[in-house]
């Protein structure tokens, strides 16, 4: 109890970083946010906790772990009554500068009666709470959101600060002393005693005689105890004189927090923008990792410290890489991706932790840089990649309607149909202000063949789907090549064995290699949007199908001919005929002369005959180009 406390107060405090992940959709529909501006929801945290975790080691223990859980636990009751975005940044901010203060008291706290310079189980409970709070914080946080609600999640933090608290007096009791053998006491010669005088008996103990013990053999230390600080050389385990920790492995800590960015937060917002997914369906779906890295600690304990970090750095790249290149939008895909990570979270952060802090200076202080460090990773990597999927996910939103509008075109549904969904469709997706739309309730009351209609809803939903993955696709991979790059500083450690590291790396990267090579076989890396077709080459029609009637054949081959003149896909050409507003580089009179080409398409494969051919032409060359469209489509 008297670690536990302080661990729950720290893992409460880092789990916050990631705890609002999943409810990030939410609070982005709530606040009327955009995907960038809701993104500095985690920023912010993230970004105070990592400029404040330095100084505010500096305060007494004691007071700074109270007061930092009394206001921890009102900034979060501040973000749960927030009704703006600036007002839960404000709160979000005052979150992480009193989180920086718990966190740096909690491990003092832990470490009371400690000896400096053996191995610390103070620090060993502060930095497993410390994982086990970065990867349960998302899942915990989508589970709040759906059975309660965003704001419940902030609130419900609120109780546990406080109960938190209780670690301080927990603290006051000092450590139990080791099993010392009592004197031992020889009766017979204790009765004897009696009748000698005072001046003249031995030594007593508790008015009973006392026989000199015998010598306490040495106990050799346990080896789940020894085995972190075994890996590494003597010099390793000594402080630099300055109560400063090792820059090297705090970079390497940084790159892989930027990283682990993208398991915690790009992860979750595709699940849930991407494949559409529920708060509580999407932590489900990354309960995977948190697993892995709980069942990774007794792994990480048995091995050298060099060798866990080699092989878990590596590790998370592999896993990020391979979510990188999924080869379909289903769960399954996501378990042995996070397998890697979550082993990778388990052993390389505690890991990397005990480079930068040896053991013999693990106080608040000194190990508060490694806070500082994992927390400016997470906010450079927010700010890297944060535009990157969002660059991407615009970009794939123009690829899924051009997609879904070739799926309806060739749907075998009669044209009132077609236009009555193209309408509802263009209204959902302008609805969804820059986010991948919900198209189900388009479908509701249409006027056509129900199980054509299905067909349809089910090739668009693909669409999405593809779309939903492909948008993040990229920026998984930046993110996995980030924690490689975290590699490079940890093999330039001082006092690292990198044999052992680099042994460690080359086992993670046979495994990350396998599942990567794997995921490409099933198709991983070309699970985007469907290309759409040449409109220069041969298209198939359903001439035998009697909803594909004259106008329709008329229109399409039409469409093709002037998207072939130029150079655009039959998509591209209807947008910029139905939508002036999307009209950016197509002129009157290059859409004129492209659906004059249009019309010479049609009649050269018989879908017009020559007295219709001659009077469209001579009507497009009068400048009636969207009378000719409105005629044909009232037609």
């Amino acid at each position: 109890m008297r670690r536990a406390l302080p661990a729950l107060a720290a893992g409460l405090v880092l789990a916050d970083s990631s705890v609002v992940t999943l409810a990030l959709p939410e609070i982005l529909r709530a606040l009327d946010a955009t995907v960038a501006g809701v993104a500095w929801v985690l920023i912010s945290f993230n970004l105070a906790l990592a400029v404040a975790a330095v100084p505010l080691a500096r305060l007494a223990p004691r007071p700074a772990y109270v007061g930092g859980l009394v206001v921890f636990a009102a900034a979060c009751l501040v973000c749960a009554s927030a009704e703006s975005l600036g007002v839960l940044i404000a709160g979000r901010v005052a979150q992480g500068v009193a989180g920086a203060a718990v966190v740096a008291a909690a491990l003092a706290l832990a470490r009371v009666g400690e000896d400096p310079a053996a191995p610390s189980p103070g620090l060993r409970a502060w930095a497993l709470a410390g994982v086990l709070g970065a990867a349960l914080g998302p899942a915990a946080g989508g589970i709040l959101t759906e059975a309660f609600s965003w704001e419940a999640m902030f609130a419900l933090q609120a109780p546990v600060a406080l109960v938190a608290i209780l670690g301080v007096f927990v603290a006051r009791r000092p450590a139990t002393a080791p099993d010392v053998p009592r004197p031992q006491v020889d009766k017979r010669q204790s009765e004897r005693a009696r009748d000698v005088p005072a001046a003249e008996r031995p030594p007593e103990y508790g008015g009973r005689l006392l026989i000199p013990p015998a010598p306490i053999p040495a106990q050799p230390a346990p080896a789940a105890a020894m085995a972190p600080t075994a890996a590494l050389p003597a010099a390793d385990l000594r402080d630099d004189g300055r109560g400063r920790p090792r820059i090297a492995p705090l970079l390497a800590l940084a790159l892989l927090s930027a990283a682990l960015t993208a398991a915690l937060f790009l992860l979750v917002v595709m699940l849930i923008e991407g494949w559409r997914y529920g708060p509580a369906g999407a932590a489900l779906a990354v309960s995977v990792m948190p697993i892995a890295a709980i069942l990774a600690r007794p792994l990480e304990s048995r091995l050298p410290i060099a060798a866990a970090a080699g092989a878990g750095t590596v590790a998370v790249g592999g896993g990020l890489i391979a979510l990188g290149l999924l080869p379909d939008a289903s769960w399954w895909w996501l378990v042995l991706p996070q397998v890697l990570i979550g082993f990778g979270l388990g052993a390389a952060l505690p890991a990397l932790t005990a480079v930068a802090i040896p053991h013999a200076v693990a106080i608040a202080g000194p190990a508060s840089w490694t806070i500082a460090a994992r927390h400016a990773g997470v906010v450079v990597g927010l700010l890297l990649l944060t535009p990157v999927f969002t660059a991407d996910l615009d970009a794939q939103q123009d690829r899924t309607e051009r997609a879904g509008l070739a799926a309806l075109l060739d749907a075998p549904l009669g044209l009132e149909t077609k236009i009555d969904l193209a309408q509802r469709l263009a209204d959902r997706v302008a609805s969804a202000d820059g986010r991948l739309p919900d198209l189900a309730p388009a479908y509701a009351g249409v006027d056509g063949d129900p199980a054509q209609i299905a067909a349809l809803a089910d090739e668009l939903d693909d669409q999405l789907d593809r779309a939903g993955t492909a948008a993040f696709s990229r920026s998984l991979q930046l993110a996995g090549l980030l924690a490689l790059l975290a590699l490079v500083p940890l093999l330039v450690s001082a006092g690292v064995r990198r044999r052992a590291a680099l042994a460690g790396a080359a086992v993670a990267a046979a495994l990350s290699s396998a599942l990567v090579v794997g995921y490409v076989a099933a198709g991983g890396g070309t699970y985007e949007p469907t290309a759409e077709r040449n409109p220069c080459g041969a298209r198939e029609r359903p001439d035998s199908d009697e909803r594909f009637d004259d106008v329709q054949r008329i229109l399409l081959s039409v469409l093709d001919g002037g998207a072939c003149e130029l150079d655009i896909t039959r998509e591209e050409l209807l947008l910029n005929l139905i939508d002036e507003d999307t009209r950016r580089s197509l002129d009157d009179d290059e859409l004129t002369e492209a659906l004059k080409a249009g019309v010479r398409r049609a009649q050269e494969d018989g879908t017009l005959g020559f007295l219709e051919a001659t009077a469209l032409e001579a009507a497009l060359s009068t400048g009636l180009t969207d009378d000719v469209i409105r005629r044909l489509l009232d037609q």
